[in-house]
């Protein structure tokens, strides 16, 4: 099973259903650090080897191409563990379902996945 760090952002519903099937969740309105910075945030998921949800994809993808770059000049070392957004608010369900699956599918360690909610099927960043 996955470790997943739930941004804010994200419905409850989304880290209940991720711990019913087994996966490990850390909800951020759960914890003490709910108006901490997405970098904060960012830095959390990755020390803690979790998968970082949110629908924030802006600040998060910038923050995902920084980090990406800071590893590849080697002044990072440790990549993070994934994240994952979608184009909108989407449904517990079918959203948990789509990560279930894209897990099982593709390593999505150090990428920056989009689920595009009106075509049903994720993208990956380019940069």
């Amino acid at each position: 099973m996955a470790r997943f760090y739930v941004d804010a952002d994200v419905a409850g519903r989304v880290a209940s259903l991720l711990r019913s099937h087994g996966h490990e969740v850390e909800y951020v309105p759960e914890t003490e650090n709910r108006q901490r910075s997405d970098p904060f945030h960012m830095r959390r998921a990755a020390s803690q080897n979790m998968v970082l949800l949110t629908f924030n994809s802006q600040d998060f993808r910038s923050l995902h191409r920084l980090w990406k770059s800071l590893v590849e000049w080697e002044i990072a070392l440790q990549q993070h563990l994934g994240i994952l957004t979608a184009t909108r608010q989407v449904e517990a369900e079918p959203w948990v379902s789509a990560i279930e699956e894209l897990m099982r599918q593709e390593d999505v360690s150090g990428k920056f996945f989009t689920w595009l909610v009106e075509q049903a099927e994720w993208r990956p960043d380019r940069f």
